[in-house]
């Protein structure tokens, strides 16, 4: 953050600050709390490999929320709106991606038949995916028992991680790093160990590594691209000219580029932030669950209750989530960030709770959206600037009442499968937690068609 920093506000009033958003609001390399990596592979570089698809109805998240409650109950001001494309259109991808980046898991609809051990609401899928799951964690099972006395469906989720050796790439072998840190072994589906040295191999990409690009250059009415011009890692500036550029630095460093190039003729970039709260869940099971051991989403997941399927409650949620086991890849250092709060962290408390509770713990975590608005929204810092000069990028966000009720509402379901797994204690975020990024925020530059005014 010192070389590259982002600042938050939670509203116009308030003065932007920066936050060290890489140390993680827990004090701990959380990278669930930070920007992606930078570098060649960016966030899959750490990421812990979850590959869902979107279901049929997250690409018409307006429509189905005024089908099932009626437009009057969508929050007043939101600027929620429909993708222009929809499931169908991206299914072909889907399933090219998972067979060329290598996926484990198992399906649970092919072709519209339901298959055993899947998701029963999945989206149809073409064929199963190319590799089976991964080695379930020692956590996970009394989590899919529980579930399954509950009424539930647990599936193993889908991960961008070898289960067996694929394309000549080994297997995961457990290590218990790997949300948060490169593979050693080359195991996660990571785009540098994937794809980039596919189009290598092809003659076709001119990879220039330690670069970053400081502008985005028009022709001179600014109808079209014309290349950028980038600083090499000695410093040293370069134009290219080229007659297609593509943005791929992630939403949020996107944003900054079309901004401090200029590039917002429809005054849409940086609005409509949305971003994730994952409303984390902590318990102490009975039985050993060794968290040290395994990817952190070696495990399982349930979405009876995601998207549409939200249940009808007392809080007026009106959008849904996975409830997700995580089970590995939690070092003791990381578990002192997040023991229990009512117990004292120095002294002999601290060392008798981690020799009888850190290896049996277990976690769970949702994946609640929060609603766009015209109040959240990411533009040009006018003070803070990057080692370049340029401005960072502010980020204008705070938590709706809506989105604080969705933890709160998931909150509920993720103790009763505390109880029914019979831990001997629990404790949850904040509905509405300190950090404001998630490595999932989306929006800020929408796709559609704009009518060009004469």
């Amino acid at each position: 953050m010192s070389v590259d920093p982002v600042t938050w506000r939670p509203d116009d009033r308030a003065t932007a600050r920066v936050l060290p958003w890489s140390a993680g609001v827990l004090g701990t390399d959380e990278p669930l709390y930070g920007l992606p990596s930078i570098g060649t592979g960016g966030g899959t570089l750490h990421w812990g490999c979850a590959a869902y698809r979107f279901r049929e109805a997250d690409f018409r998240m307006r429509s189905a929320i005024a089908e099932r409650f009626g437009e009057g109950a969508l929050p007043e001001g939101s600027t929620l709106a429909d993708w222009p494309i929809g499931y169908g259109d991206l299914e072909p991808y889907y399933e090219r991606v998972e067979q060329e980046q290598g996926i484990s898991g198992r399906a649970g609809n092919i072709g519209g038949v339901l298959q055993e051990g899947g998701n029963p609401f999945d989206p149809p899928h073409a064929r199963d995916y190319p590799m089976p799951p991964v080695a379930q964690g020692p956590g996970d099972p009394p989590f899919v028992r529980a579930t399954q006395r509950l009424g539930l469906h647990p599936f193993r989720q889908p991960l961008a991680l070898n289960s067996t050796e694929y394309r000549g790439r080994p297997a995961c072998v457990n290590c218990g790093f790997c949300h948060g840190y490169p593979c050693h072994v080359r195991a996660k589906s990571t785009t540098q160990v994937t794809s980039v040295p596919a189009a290598k191999a092809t003659g076709n990409l001119d990879l220039r590594p330690h670069s970053r690009v400081l502008r985005i250059h028009r022709t001179a009415d600014g109808t079209q691209v014309r290349g950028v011009t980038y600083v090499d890692g000695s410093g040293r500036a370069h134009r290219v000219e080229a007659p297609i550029v593509i943005l791929t630095a992630y939403a949020l460093e996107n944003v900054r580029l079309l901004l401090v190039s200029g590039i917002n003729g429809n005054g849409q970039v940086g609005h409509h932030f949305m971003t994730h709260n994952f409303g984390w869940f902590t318990s102490i099971l009975p039985e050993a669950t060794n968290p040290f051991m395994g990817t952190f989403n070696a495990s399982s997941a349930v979405d009876d209750y995601t998207s549409e399927l939200v249940p009808d409650n007392d809080l007026g949620v009106l959008w849904g989530s996975p409830i997700i086991s995580v089970t590995g890849d939690l070092q003791p250092i990381e578990a002192y960030h997040n023991m229990d709060p009512r117990v004292r962290r120095w002294g002999l408390d601290l060392k008798h709770w981690m020799r009888d509770n850190y290896r049996h713990m277990h976690r769970m975590y949702s994946q609640t959206t929060n609603f766009p608005y015209p109040r959240h929204y990411c533009d040009l810092d006018p003070t803070v600037k990057d080692r370049w000069g340029q401005p960072a990028l502010r980020i204008t966000h705070d938590w709706e009442d809506h989105d604080a009720n969705s933890v709160t509402l998931f909150g509920r379901y993720k103790e009763r499968i505390a109880h029914e797994m019979g831990a001997r204690a629990y404790w949850m975020d904040s509905p509405r937690p300190p950090y404001h990024l998630s490595t999932h925020d989306v929006g800020v530059h929408r796709m559609g068609r704009t009518l060009r005014r004469r």
